[in-house]
């Protein structure tokens, strides 16, 4: 017959292996979450980053978890925060399997103890998270472990390795500095033991301690030696710890107030990092709600209380962890419970079952309700999941529940086509009105085609990105980077930047293709770290670790190529150091050339645009290629530029090729520019078509033919005021009338018949138009540039009232 232990190993290599796919599934479906990427951004500075190093190494917190990922990263990258966690569980799992081996449980424990760890969503969701609450249940339970024995057996090793064990989870969650207040009275309760009475709640013992000198002086002293050896290795520890804070950062406490050192600082108070229920205040509106969650997913609590009736000392130590983050809640009023806490409370209960199995119920009764217990645990899991999870477990679960078969999928979440959008109120957890959650998945794509209201015409809207490239652009030894707005000594670019739905990941792919170490971007990775680890080439950054880091913040145009902050939209917009403190970034007007921009980054060219349009370049004859027409699918049209141009920036987080053509409309005795986002250069509308079908076969777009160039874009607006600042299309600066003509002449048979030549400063200058909209000007500038392969620029005109001024 096989012995159990060798049955636990072969369960634990199955569990790590089933585990460990279900990781690299989610990973490679581009879901991380922000602790995993924090620890990602600090393992890439350390191995791959600009010196110093050191403070990385040493102030980083959660410190035990990040170590860990710091050694695994050379060998796994970027899943090493998974691999670590999904370690740690299965540590876990054999952990108390061979407890209650020793403890001579029933196989049908065994077999309850493995439907829980295997098919629990929460435990699979401790592996995938890549978070520190695998490392924070396998501390707490080797502090379970030895305080136990040390009730049992009052010996120092016991005591001694408790306060390892603590040691280490103050390293892991700085909330549990607070356990010594309630471990204090278990260690006075056991030093009473060894005193002539046998509990110093007895009233004669009690007044025995405080009456009797040589009773009083063995109690202090027993209870402060006590102390003293389960605290000295803590207190040492952070001692040295506070020391590294002092020594790199000069404030002893740095990792506590540095959302750089520490991604709780902010992540935290995510609105995001909410459930739905808590986002109601379940403390204030309805406690029996809370209740049914803690019993529906940690039904074996209920065990573990009927168990331990006789050993209530135990039960308060098993449950310490519990109080603790209970009272950090209280403390912050921060009613954040998210999956870990659900997922430590069932690991607690199953280890405290295991040590309070002596008892009059038979161990085959206590194995069957285990796996009863497991069976509930994993249902209503599911269900927290489906309906009240936070946004970022509610992600994880959609993408593991889609890939069940549809049989199970029907059986788990009801025969409705969209089973993982309904309301909240439907929740099992829920047995009070409430007003419930509206849950929306919505590509970026999809909220522009539903919140613009686009007339229905031959010419106008659509969606997507081009998979076509003209043959004479590879033809060319440069050509316009419709993502940029200027010159790239590049000529094929990928078509498709990235498709999915990760705006983390949207910016990382963006900054990929245009940074490198020598064209760096400035960010704070106290909140870009998502980005920056995403990104994958840590020395593309300038980042506050850096010794020149206040030399670059403070001037970014002369020593970074770009920028990445938070958007207005984003909640770390406040929290971020490049936002608040580099030059301009915190005013209304924006000076630097915005890139790219998808709600959550921002990524800016470390270039003034309004001092652009005042450099003057001297020109030569123009090289222009022939105008062909073409045929575009169009993304979304708008008659505000500014509203094309945010269009722009967010559509480009998922498509490349895009670029805004403009079109003179001209109505009921109205005129003004439509502007059109495209994408695509086809030769004929049925390969347009095709192509759109192939790409979104189920869902109805439309198409814009561009022929030639419509001269009455540059016609003056009626509400044109020339005392205000303007500007015009910038095509040249020449020494002589003759060269100036001979460009003009060259423009005309491109198709531009707009353009004047005006004498300033000594130079003949080609322009056209007159704008008082900045953007509008910009936008015209480059869309001439897209049709031209030349780059168009802006010039700043003088205002009407400085010319007749000078002339005075």
């Amino acid at each position: 017959m096989i012995k159990i232990s060798t049955i636990g190993w072969f369960c634990s290599l199955a569990l790590f292996i089933w585990l460990l796919v279900i990781a690299f599934f989610l990973s490679s479906e581009d879901y991380f979450t922000i602790e995993s990427l924090f620890y990602i951004a600090k393992a890439q500075i350390v191995h791959d980053g600009y010196f110093p190093k050191l403070p990385t190494i040493g102030i980083t917190y959660p410190v035990v978890p990040f170590q860990i990922v710091l050694i695994l990263f050379p060998v796994f990258g970027i899943m090493s925060p998974m691999v670590a966690s999904t370690a740690g569980v299965t540590i876990i799992f054999g952990y108390l399997w061979q407890l209650s081996k020793r403890a001579d449980m029933h196989p049908l424990f065994f077999v309850g103890l493995t439907l829980f760890f295997f098919l629990n969503s929460g435990m699979i969701y401790l592996v995938i998270s890549g978070t520190s609450s695998y490392m924070m249940i396998l501390v707490i339970l080797g502090l379970f472990y030895h305080l136990l024995k040390y009730i049992e057996q009052s010996d120092t090793y016991n005591i001694a390795m408790a306060g390892l064990f603590y040691m280490l989870l103050i390293f892991v969650d700085f909330t549990f500095i607070w356990l010594f207040i309630f471990i204090l009275p278990v260690i006075l309760l056991i030093t009473s033991r060894n005193l002539e009475f046998q509990n110093i709640f007895e009233v004669k013992g009690f007044k025995a301690v405080f009456r009797e000198g040589n009773m009083r002086k063995a109690f202090i002293g027993k209870s402060l030696s006590t102390a003293f050896m389960f605290t000295i290795l803590p207190i040492a520890s952070f001692l040295l710890y506070l020391f590294v804070n002092q020594l790199f950062t000069s404030h002893i406490f740095d990792f506590l107030d540095n959302a750089n050192f520490n991604y709780r600082l902010i992540q935290t108070r995510a609105i995001g990092n909410v459930t739905a229920v808590q986002q109601d205040f379940f403390f204030l509106r309805n406690f029996y709600d809370f209740l049914v969650i803690i019993f529906a997913i940690s039904p074996f609590l209920i065990k573990l209380i009927f168990s331990s009736f006789r050993q209530p000392l135990k039960l308060y130590i098993i449950l310490l962890p519990v109080f603790i983050i209970l009272f950090n809640i209280t403390r912050e009023n921060l009613p954040i419970l998210a999956t870990e806490f659900f997922m430590l409370l069932c690991i607690t209960c199953l280890f405290g079952i295991i040590q309070f199995i002596r008892e009059l119920m038979p161990r085959w009764v206590t194995g069957f309700i285990v796996i009863l217990m497991s069976l509930i645990s994993i249902w209503f899991t599911h269900k927290y999941f489906q309906y009240e999870s936070t946004m970022v477990e509610g992600s994880a679960y959609e993408l593991t529940i889609q890939k069940v078969p549809d049989v199970v999928l029907r059986i788990l979440t009801g025969s409705e086509q969209d089973r993982l959008l309904r309301a909240s109120e439907d929740s099992p957890f829920r047995r009070s009105t409430s007003t419930g959650r509206s849950v929306e998945s919505v590509s970026i794509r999809d909220e522009f085609l539903t919140e613009r209201n686009i007339p229905q015409e031959s010419s106008t809207e659509s969606v997507m990105g081009s998979s076509m490239i003209l043959d004479r652009n590879r033809q060319m030894d440069f050509r316009f980077d419709p993502r940029i707005d200027g010159f790239q000594d590049r000529t094929v670019l990928p078509d498709l930047i990235y498709g999915g739905t990760n705006p983390h990941l949207q910016a990382a792919m963006f900054l990929r293709e245009i940074t490198s170490s020598t064209d760096r971007v400035l960010a704070d990775d106290g909140t870009a770290f998502p980005v920056v680890a995403l990104h994958g080439r840590i020395r593309d950054f300038s980042l506050p670790y850096e010794n020149d880091y206040i030399t670059f913040i403070s001037n970014p145009i002369h020593y970074v190529r770009y920028i990445l902050i938070p958007s207005r939209e984003n909640f770390y917009q406040n929290f971020d150091m490049v936002f608040n403190v580099a030059p301009g970034l915190g005013t209304p007007d924006i000076p630097y050339r915005i890139l790219f921009d998808n709600n959550e980054w921002m990524i800016l060219e470390a270039v003034d645009v309004l001092a652009l349009s005042r450099v003057r370049f001297s020109s030569v004859l123009p090289q222009l290629p022939k105008a062909e027409p073409f045929h575009s699918v169009v993304l979304v049209t708008n008659d505000q530029s500014a509203l094309a141009q945010q269009n722009l920036r967010r559509l480009r987080s998922q498509i490349s090729h895009l670029q805004i053509i403009p079109v003179f409309v001209e109505s009921d005795g109205n005129q003004w520019i439509r502007w059109k986002v495209t994408s695509g250069r086809f030769d004929d509308r049925d390969s347009a078509v095709l192509w759109r079908l192939s790409q979104l076969p189920n869902q109805i777009y439309h198409y814009y033919y561009h022929s030639e160039i419509d001269n009455r874009l540059f016609d003056v607006q009626p509400d044109y005021d020339p005392d205000e600042p303007s500007w015009s299309l910038f095509f040249g600066r020449f020494n002589t009338e003759e060269d100036a003509q001979e460009a003009l002449e060259t423009w005309n048979d491109f198709g531009l018949t707009e353009i004047r030549i005006e004498f300033e400063d000594g130079y003949y200058l080609l322009l056209a138009g007159l704008f008082n909209d900045f953007i509008a000007a910009e936008l015209l500038a480059q869309y001439i540039s897209h049709q031209s392969y030349q780059r168009i620029t802006l010039h700043e005109l003088q205002l009407q009232s400085d010319i007749l001024s000078g002339g005075l």
